[in-house]
């Protein structure tokens, strides 16, 4: 460790790593590191193969094969649903009608019964 010197500000490297250790790495060496690593790089070659993109493609058309059926199924049984609501809809709202139709024929042909007694 280096000594104090009070008109000099404290340096944290200097308290925490002695001067060895600061060194571990010479520039030679990283620069050999950096070059083994580009040279790896450059023989494994860049991005996919043929075969990973034709595995990738098979992968995709397989899914789209699988998923496209049940989406269609899904939105036929929604839209015909909705139709079988509506229709459901208008025959409830068909029998009310009746029903009150048949209530004022009922009431008409009591009138009737009513007027000619008179």
């Amino acid at each position: 460790m280096k000594e104090y010197n009070p008109h000099k500000p404290i340096n944290l490297d200097d308290i925490i790593l002695p001067d060895s250790v600061k060194m571990r790495v010479s520039e030679e060496e990283k620069d050999m590191l950096f070059e083994e690593t580009d040279s790896a790089n450059l023989t494994q070659g860049k991005g996919l193969g043929k075969r990973e993109l034709k595995i990738a493609g098979i992968i995709l058309c397989a899914v789209l094969v699988a998923c496209v059926p049940k989406i269609y199924l899904a939105n036929s049984i929604y839209y015909l649903s909705k139709d079988i609501a509506l229709l459901q809809t208008q025959h409830d709202t068909l029998l009310d009608e009746n029903k009150r139709l048949k209530h004022d024929l009922e009431s008409l042909r009591y009138k009737f019964i009513i007027l000619e007694e008179f």
